[in-house]
């Protein structure tokens, strides 16, 4: 034995067996039964033997005690060990029922990235049995398209990376955000690969469905501006309060009003004259597409305008706006009062006229009969003015002729 310091060796020479404290040839000391048996169990590999101090030589003492801690210590080491063991254990226990009742599609690969673990959501997203997945390659898959970092930049940085793939497998095309992992050993080498998926193909195709949408609705709000901006009719669109939101090109050459101030005006910013049929303002109460006509003052003159008022609703059939065309018939109302006042005209000389040829007519029958007294007014107005004055020349002449001749 080494002796410890400050405590002489407590026997030299090899130890046999014996009688304690005796000391056969060539200075053997020989060992009480009870270390001896304590020292062939530790040998064996139970350490939880003890040395009885009780009865023991006074000069085997010390050693016994030092046995004793020796044979206590690796008792408690061992038991450390399998303590460690066992949290190991149950740490790859755990672990592997974290992987193997993960909802998320899990794999392991090595660093050929040749798999050595599935997880059983892995089996049914892809549609390949769990049993055949050990021991195929990641490049047995067909990648149709990759975004963010791979698997490789893992392997070769030795850091987490993230991307996404689109990947061929027998249960379909599948987009997988994809989350690698690098495991590595005591050495700092890569071990395997720890890849979590996240199966995004639903997620994506109502993304890329939202997308063709709002292209959609896109194509249609230009479209829609275009039909109002490029239309030759005069149009207007506006909130629920009255502000003008926006106006088409023909309504401003109609108002004579700048764009850029249209926008800061309100429909109750124009005098109106006069109004026939539906307002606005039934709109707003039933939403419902009303029709009328305004006679409303511009700058540019008075104008009547035909009113065409189209509701525009969400999708909750909430009123959000009012789309407004107008159809300008001034030219049209003032033709047609023309035509009236014409027919009116007409309608008043035709009456004059058959009232005027009464008269003369009652004349001359009064005339046939003798009655030579009977003349007829012949007013400047009169359509028959000059036949009523012949008439009455004649019937003056007449008279005349009678009178010389009496």
């Amino acid at each position: 034995m080494i002796d410890k310091p400050g405590r002489k060796a407590l026997f030299t020479g090899p130890v046999v067996p014996g009688t304690a404290g005796q000391t056969r040839g060539h200075g053997a000391v020989v060992l009480p039964e009870s270390i001896e048996t304590a020292l062939h169990a530790g040998l064996g590999g139970d350490d939880s033997a003890r040395i009885n101090l009780a009865g023991l030589p006074e000069e085997f003492r010390p050693l016994a005690v030092s046995i004793n801690a020796l044979l206590e210590k690796k008792e408690e080491e061992k038991q450390a060990l399998k303590s460690r063991l066992a949290e190991a254990n149950a740490f790859l226990k755990g672990s592997d029922t974290i992987i193997q009742q993960n909802p998320m599609p899990i794999l392991i690969v090595d660093p050929q990235f040749k798999i050595t673990l599935a997880n059983a959501a892995y089996a049914e997203m892809s549609g390949i049995p769990i049993d055949q997945l050990s021991g195929k390659k990641i490049s047995d898959f067909k990648i149709v398209s990759q975004k963010g970092s791979g698997l490789r930049q893992a392997m070769q940085e030795k850091k987490r990376i993230s991307g996404e793939v689109a990947v061929e497998l027998p249960s379909g095309t599948h987009i997988l955000e994809q989350y690698g992992i690098p495991l590595l050993d005591r050495n700092d080498a890569i071990e395997s690969i720890l890849i979590v998926y996240n199966d995004v193909t639903r997620q994506r195709e109502g993304e890329e469905e939202i997308r063709a949408q709002m292209e959609n609705i896109a194509e249609l709000q230009r479209q829609s501006e275009t039909i109002v901006q490029k239309n030759p009719m005069p149009m207007l669109v506006i909130d629920t309060g009255m502000k003008i939101l926006t106006a088409n090109e023909a309504y401003l050459q109609l108002t004579g009003i700048d764009r850029s101030r249209i926008t800061t005006m309100t429909l109750r910013d124009f005098r109106v004259h006069n109004q026939k049929g539906d307002g606005i303002k039934k709109m707003l109460t039933e939403k419902v597409r009303v029709y009328g006509e305004v006679t409303v003052e511009f700058t540019t003159g008075i104008y009547i305008l035909e009113q065409y008022g189209i509701p525009l609703t969400n999708e909750k059939n909430e009123l959000t706006g009012i789309l407004i065309t107008y159809n300008d018939v001034t030219e049209k109302r003032k033709e047609e009062d023309q035509i009236r006042n014409l027919t009116e005209t007409a309608n008043l000389e035709k009456e004059q006229l058959a009232q005027s040829a009464r008269e003369l007519g009652e004349a001359l029958s009064a005339m046939a009969k003798g009655d030579l007294t009977a003349f007829v007014e012949a007013g400047a107005d009169d359509p028959l003015h000059a036949v009523k004055n012949d008439y009455n020349a004649s019937l003056t002449a007449m008279r005349a002729l009678l009178a010389d001749v009496a």
